[in-house]
């Protein structure tokens, strides 16, 4: 039985086929660490939230860890902080390790694959020294991971998994983008094979951050120190019914001209990586451009896409643009490509 894992930055998710019907699951990979004191243990309880103990207090993880940090008023802490893994926060290895393996079902044999999309590391959020190292380093963790539970692991960019799990009736040739929480990254594909890809260090948290810097959203951390009001801003924009290209205040005004920046820098930077990568006698015809991802789940994004795509010079000529519209399209991409590998693989033994 093969599985999809996607280790977003915001949301992992998983996907797998079971009896000729696809199961999902998904889990926020955050947790808060409170008081182990009877009080909390008590609020727990009455709001039925699971727990653990562990020598620093009560572990509450998942979308549970962010309603306690809310009436508690208590910062929680992300897996995967800017989409790297916090090098100072042991507890974030361990609770890694024991999410993977509850979202991961045990495999049924010791060829079984598991197809892993990584966090692409955003590059706004914080400066390291030897980021590629760093990075290099996460993901042999988090591949390791997903052995020790038994599979044999592979990677796909998301990109890749979009144009698998979007353009099977084009035969898997044309564009696909996806926009996560710290990263865009793209992918020009012809009949399956990867002939340019695209990488930008934005997503929606470059948005929300200077969301939250424009309109002066502030509070006060635990410590008394000021500091950018950042969840509220992510919660107010997940709750945003309006238009992009219909803002009625100042702040949709905001979101709506860093939505077109976002898009200015991807479209720009994905044109000049086609250029250096690709000839214009591979794609002489009009391709499809398919996106993806939480930011762009919002109304009005499909005419700022179209509006910036008409003001960059770009390489290619797009014939017809859609969304994804799944939160399972980079793990139903992930997944497709497991079974052409197991089939591909089938194939080599019997012949």
């Amino acid at each position: 039985m093969n599985v999809a894992l996607d280790l977003g930055v915001y949301e992992f998710r998983t996907l797998r086929r079971e009896h000729k019907r696809l199961t999902a699951h998904r889990f926020r990979p955050v947790y808060i660490v409170i008081a182990d004191n009877s009080h909390n243990q008590q609020t727990l309880d009455q709001l039925h939230i699971p727990c653990a103990r562990c020598d620093n207090g009560l572990v509450v993880l998942g979308e549970p860890a962010v309603r306690v940090s809310r009436l508690l008023r208590q910062p929680y802490h992300e897996m995967l902080p800017a989409g790297r893994i916090d090098r100072n926060d042991p507890l974030t290895r361990q609770l890694l390790s024991t999410l993977i393996d509850n979202m991961l079902p045990l495999p049924e044999s010791e060829q079984d694959i598991c197809c892993v999309r990584l966090p692409q590391p955003g590059g706004q959020l914080r400066q390291i020294a030897n980021p590629r190292e760093v990075d290099a380093a996460d993901n042999k963790l988090l591949t390791h991971l997903v052995s020790l539970r038994g599979y044999t692991p592979r990677t796909l960019s998301s990109g890749m998994a979009v144009v698998l799990a979007e353009m099977v009736s084009t035969s898997f040739t044309g564009l696909g983008l996806d926009i996560g929480a710290t990263s865009t990254h793209a992918v020009l594909s012809f009949q399956g094979r990867e002939l340019a890809a695209s990488t930008t260090a934005l997503g929606g948290e470059w948005i929300d951050e200077r969301l939250a810097r424009a309109c002066q959203e502030f509070t006060w951390a635990p410590s008394g120190q000021q500091c950018l009001n950042v969840p509220a801003i992510t919660n107010w924009k997940q709750e945003f019914s309006g238009d992009l290209t219909n803002p009625h205040s100042t702040r949709e005004h905001v979101l709506a001209e860093l939505y077109r920046d976002l898009m200015d820098s991807v479209l720009r930077c994905l044109a000049r990586d086609l250029v250096i990568n690709t000839s214009r006698e591979q794609f002489s015809t009009p391709v499809d451009l398919v996106y993806a991802g939480g930011p762009t789940r919002m109304n009005g994004f499909d005419d700022i896409l179209r509006e910036q795509l008409q003001r960059t010079p770009f390489p290619l000529e797009i014939q017809s643009i859609r969304s994804a519209n799944s939160p399972y399209t980079v793990s139903r991409g992930c997944l497709i490509h497991a079974e052409l590998e197991t089939g591909q693989r089938t194939r080599r033994e019997v012949a």
